[in-house]
């Protein structure tokens, strides 16, 4: 996303909402410390894949948010 940060693009989330409503919005990040998790869900974000990670992890949190 060129020009647009994460926390950005999630404050503008209730402008696509209507065609994009289940899509889950996941902050891919190493800020992973239990505040900065709290933040990133505050703004909006469905969950946080901490960098770095495992193939398994990063599957296993993609399929919990997908199914």
């Amino acid at each position: 996303m060129p020009n647009l940060k994460g926390d950005e693009l999630i404050m503008r989330k209730e402008e696509m909402k209507r065609s994009n409503a289940d899509i889950a919005y996941l902050a891919l990040t190493a800020n992973n410390a239990k505040e900065d998790v709290s933040i990133f869900k505050s703004l909006g974000f469905s969950g946080v894949i901490p960098k770095p990670f495992k193939a398994k992890q990063f599957v296993y949190i993609i399929k919990e948010h997908i199914l």
